[in-house]
């Protein structure tokens, strides 16, 4: 594992050392080093991709999947779709679950192969049985909004709520919707409890349309209460607004007229308040997501 190469390569000429040798866990990790300034590495995307192809070359599942991201995406190389196929070909057929999503969504998006959608799902579903999260939620999306299925709501929420309770954002608010999509007129107070915990989960992740969407709730009385709550529906707009939903600008404008200045002067620090919370929380999951040599 990664945690082990790094107690080997206390600094950067040790793994260096060890990714010359043709260790291909160094060789990851140090493609990992310069793709997010490990021990000192300035950012070189196109040394990140010679060493992971180098551990790719080798073998390893986790640098094919990784050489296949970064052909897909032409980052430290030439943009190739067909190479990167083969590479997310290659880790999927060892069993490993991030190259089975990858390999799906080219199926999905007729990337560097045919579009075929029955190949997608048959790949979502292999890397979703072993509890990966985003084909956990693009199953979800599949049994919901997609026409490969007729629209199944037990096995919907079932994927989605499997991704959401890994912490993904879009699988929470999807799963928030689709408790608010079942019940359009009638909305049970057990329903809407539910609907409302997603819905705060993804929010408080800086999921702009999940804030928007709460900023709704409180302002309608629709969440768990009866009468509408406007200086929490003013905090939840404010904060869609500085996560990059414009349209909230106009909502929250407009509750915020029907405060008086003591309750917006409140609303407006908690806003502040809860954004720099939710940004350190978002840093501080993206620098464990590079330490766990994820891209």
């Amino acid at each position: 594992m990664c945690a082990d190469t790094q107690d080997q390569a206390a600094n950067a000429d040790d793994l260096i050392r060890l990714a010359e040798e043709g260790d291909a866990e160094a060789q990851i990790y140090l493609g990992l080093a310069y793709r997010f300034e490990l021990l000192g590495f300035a950012r070189n995307d196109a040394e990140t991709a010679r060493w992971f192809l180098r551990a790719a070359e080798k073998g390893d599942a986790k640098a094919q999947t990784y050489i296949g991201i970064m052909l897909k995406n032409g980052t430290g190389v030439a943009m190739d779709t067909t190479k990167a196929v083969l590479w997310f070909q290659r880790a999927a057929e060892q069993g490993y679950a991030h190259a089975e999503f990858h390999l799906g969504e080219m199926y999905h998006d007729g990337e560097g192969v045919p579009k075929d959608e029955t190949e997608a799902v048959r790949w979502f579903e292999k890397s979703a049985q072993q509890g990966y999260d985003e084909a956990q939620f693009q199953l979800g999306l599949s049994y919901d909004v997609t026409t490969y299925y007729a629209s199944n709501f037990d096995e919907a929420t079932y994927w989605y709520r499997r991704a959401a309770e890994q912490g993904h954002a879009d699988a929470q608010f999807y799963l928030g919707c689709l408790y608010m999509k079942r019940h359009l007129v009638f909305f049970p107070k057990k329903t809407r409890t539910k609907a409302m915990h997603w819905f705060q989960k993804a929010a408080q992740q800086g999921h702009a349309e999940a804030q928007f969407v709460l900023g709704g709730l409180y302002e309608g009385g629709r969440g768990t209460w009866r009468r509408g709550k406007m200086a929490e529906a003013f905090v939840w707009y404010g904060l869609a607004v500085l996560f990059g939903d414009e349209d909230a600008a106009d909502e929250r404008d407009r509750v915020a007229s029907r405060l008086s200045d003591e309750t917006l002067l409140a609303a407006q620090e908690q806003v502040q308040e809860l954004h720099a919370a939710i940004e350190r929380k978002r840093i501080e999951v993206a620098k464990r997501k590079a330490y766990a040599c994820r891209l």
